[in-house]
């Protein structure tokens, strides 16, 4: 399969991120007991499992960098889409 065809999401697994991330948001209240692991997209836990392949990296570090990915998509997503 070539890489390109590789990276990209199929409506499934689109439609899955979508449903996780409405129900992630939602306010705390409305919530019973935390997210299971099954439930969450392939994407996510494909970036959490390499965030532990980093030695020594801590939780709050490991946080920190996701917030500054999700700076500078924020910024990038001003000029281009994805």
């Amino acid at each position: 399969m070539p890489l390109q065809e590789k990276n990209k999401l199929s409506e499934t697994e689109r439609q899955i991120i979508i449903k996780y991330l409405n129900e992630e948001f939602k306010p705390k209240s409305l919530k019973h007991g935390v997210k299971q692991e099954k439930d969450e997209p392939e994407i996510i836990k494909n970036i959490i499992l390499e965030l532990k392949k980093i030695e020594g990296l801590t939780y709050a570090e490991a946080y920190g960098i996701l917030q500054a990915v999700k700076q500078k998509l924020e910024y990038e997503s001003n000029f281009v889409s994805l």
